[in-house]
Order: C-alpha cells, then sequence, then structure tokens
C-alpha cells in the first residue's frame, strides 16, 4: 500500500474491503509497529520495554516475540499527536510510552494519558526516518526521543533537544501485524 500524505488527522480508506486508517504522517494505525533507532549501528537498535515489574524502556537486539518489541500508534482525538501503546507481552502493566517532566530525560511506561502531553507523541517526517517527538509537559527541556551512542554502553531510551544528525534521534517503523 502506498501512503498518502495529507493534512487529516486520519483518512479512512477502503481498499477492497479492507478499512484501513492513515494519518497525515503516513502511520497506518491499522498496523503495530516495530520501532529502530537509525544511528547505532552493531548495537542494539530496537525500542523495547521490560516485563512487568519495571517500567523501563530501552534498546534490544531482536524482536524476541514477546510483543514487548512492537507498538500501536493511536491517534488522540483532536490532536495531531499518538499515545504510543506496547502490543503485547505487558498485560495489566503500564503500557503508555511516557517521559520524565522537566529536570529528567527518563522515557518509562505510565498506566493511562494523563493529558499532560508527555504521552502523547508527534511523529514528525514524509516518511522514513521519522522524529518522535513529545508533544507536552516538558516546555523548554528535550522533546526528541532519543538514545546514546553505543560507545557509553548504555541502552536506555532518553530525550534529546534535537535532531543532531547522528541518527540516535530518527526512528524507522516497521509494520509487523495488525491491530
Amino acid at each position: 500500500m502506498k501512503f498518502i500524505f495529507v493534512s487529516l488527522l486520519a483518512l479512512s480508506l477502503s481498499f477492497a474491503g479492507i478499512q484501513t486508517a492513515v494519518t497525515a504522517q503516513g502511520i497506518d494505525t491499522s498496523k503495530i509497529y516495530r520501532i529502530t533507532v537509525g544511528g547505532r549501528a552493531g548495537c542494539n537498535n530496537i525500542l523495547s520495554v521490560a516485563s512487568c515489574g519495571s517500567n523501563l524502556v530501552d534498546l534490544f537486539n531482536v524482536d524476541d516475540g514477546s510483543g514487548r518489541q512492537h507498538f500501536k500508534f493511536v491517534p488522540v482525538p483532536g490532536t495531531n499527536s499518538f499515545n504510543i501503546i506496547v502490543a503485547g507481552g505487558r498485560d495489566g502493566c503500564n503500557v503508555f510510552l511516557s517521559t520524565a517532566s522537566c529536570g529528567s530525560n527518563l522515557v518509562d511506561l505510565f498506566d493511562h494519558d494523563d493529558g499532560s502531553g508527555r504521552q502523547r507523541w508527534t511523529v514528525t517526517s514524509e516518511g522514513s526516518p521519522f522524529n518522535i517527538i513529545v508533544d507536552g509537559g516538558r516546555f523548554g527541556c528535550n522533546d526528541f526521543l532519543s538514545v546514546a551512542s553505543c560507545t557509553t554502553g548504555t541502552n536506555l531510551v532518553d530525550m534529546f533537544s534535537n535532531d543532531d544528525g547522528s541518527g540516535r534521534q530518527q526512528w524507522f517503523l516497521t509494520p509487523v501485524g495488525n491491530v
């Protein structure tokens, strides 16, 4: 399917009886995605979350089939943003991708959209790779979803001030299934 870029938040399309929703950012919200960072060749690069008992968001080296490396993009009504929700492996646990308020660059999971904007994400670009930017709750602070370089020895996901061209704020979305 070819993505269509329009100025509307979402557009419903029907192809041979198949209903799909393609957003202005080119994201098919009927799909589940694996999210991979661009700037970490030779290192863990797949967005992943811990099993229940932790709200850790980090990078992993493989899609282990648990669902913890799979994400849904759910449009937030009345906005151009999404809730990014873990698609599996966390039944009964926090599943909303979230970030801390100013003073911390922590990215973790939360149990709901609290309206602060910290569980809402804007996806920019007209194709791959994408920048994923927090939609609120961090005025004047780092707002790009990012990772450290391979040389730091950490796989944690954090927030950065801008797309610095390293690829560490550039994300690729690979469809892996349907919602």
